[in-house]
């Protein structure tokens, strides 16, 4: 076995910064060419492969297979959980349908000599069943090359989203001066005083403008402090204290996109119950 490709997706939302359990789909007219000339899919190393059956060279092989078939194009669908894959992925704003990915518009080489592939969003794609995206691998891109396999890498960031808390005095706690900072400092707008659709009152912290990206592991951990006044100094209480430490962080399903269908801004909103 000679191998021919090596493929691999990456996305920051993910602690290992690997999009791993993708199903790849021949289709109907690639699967014919795979059988009739010994091209076999694999895993290896974390990147979906393919290989040949073939004693030639896979430089000679290649052209081979261009000169005795039609299809210049190898066509495969890219098979994720839809919902999952499009809550955690920043992508263009109104943009509809699988992205697709095609060697022949591969990118810049990457440091460790992966050509990088960019999706293309609003492809005209209809979606199909947990169908996120369509690889093409154009033969022509890969008979330019000497050395085997060829290694591409699409890149996926993941998707900025506002945070927002809501405190809910629960046991009627006495709050002063309530303020939620993360360890380096950073503030969250607030407190405002709202009323949830239950119609319990809260105040609502949130980061106004800025947003943070989701991660499976995240770096911003927030805190929540209350700053107190004399009244409790004698008490031992005054100042600034951290009441809890440690809010909760968004998850990809707690996904919000604000009234303004016009902005198209994306928050998580989370509860904290004092």
């Amino acid at each position: 076995m000679r191998s021919m490709l090596s493929f691999r997706m990456t996305h920051s939302y993910f602690r290992s910064a690997r999009l791993d359990q993708c199903d790849f789909v021949p289709d109907a007219t690639t699967l014919a060419v795979m059988s009739r000339f010994g091209l076999l899919m694999h895993q290896c190393d974390s990147m979906w492969c393919i290989a040949a059956d073939s004693m030639q060279a896979m430089p000679a092989f290649i052209r081979y297979l261009i000169e005795c078939q039609d299809v210049s194009v190898l066509k495969f669908e890219i098979r994720y959980p839809i919902e999952w894959f499009y809550n955690i992925t920043q992508i263009p704003k109104n943009a509809v349908g699988p992205f697709q990915l095609s060697t022949l518009a591969a990118g810049p080489v990457l440091p460790d000599g992966a050509l990088s592939l960019a999706p293309a969003f609003d492809t005209g794609m209809q979606p199909g069943d947990g169908v996120i995206g369509q690889l093409e691998i154009d033969l022509s891109s890969l008979a330019k090359h000497e050395q085997f396999p060829v290694t591409f890498e699409a890149q996926f960031a993941a998707r900025d989203v506002g945070w927002r808390y809501y405190l809910v005095n629960s046991n009627g706690s006495v709050l002063q001066r309530p303020m939620i900072k993360d360890r380096r400092g950073v503030a969250l707008d607030g407190p405002k005083a709202v009323t949830m659709r239950d119609g319990q009152a809260a105040v609502m912290f949130d980061s106004g403008v800025g947003t943070f990206p989701l991660q499976e592991q995240p770096e911003h951990i927030f805190d929540l402090y209350d700053t107190r006044d004399a009244a409790f100094q004698a008490e031992g209480q005054g100042g600034e204290q951290c009441l809890i430490k440690g809010l909760p962080t968004p998850s990809p399903g707690q996904l919000s996109i604000e009234p303004d269908a016009y902005s198209q801004s994306f928050f998580c909103a989370m509860f904290v119950y004092v």
